[in-house]
């Protein structure tokens, strides 16, 4: 009976150590990336770029691009960027 529960503490303790040295899990996605700025910075960004698009743009097929070149002008890429879950 003694070695069951000493098993049993062992096994508890082993499994409760193990989930705490897990490091952080992340999401993958993709939008527009800048060195030093986070994605807060990047959707504000994003969003003057819209509003300044749709303000400008003659067409609204145009809007895309305009909205891809003002962000290449203010130093974005598009590409990956983790999210901590």
């Amino acid at each position: 009976m003694r070695k069951l529960s000493s098993l049993a503490l062992i096994t508890i303790v082993i499994t409760t150590l193990s989930g705490c040295a897990s490091g952080p899990s992340y999401k993958i996605k993709e939008g527009w990336v800048k060195k030093g700025m986070n994605q807060k910075d990047s959707n504000n960004q994003f969003r003057y770029c819209k509003e300044k698009a749709s303000n400008v743009a003659k067409r609204k097929t145009q809007i895309g691009s305009l909205i891809e070149n003002c962000m290449t002008l203010e130093g974005y890429s598009w590409g990956k960027y983790k999210i901590r879950i």
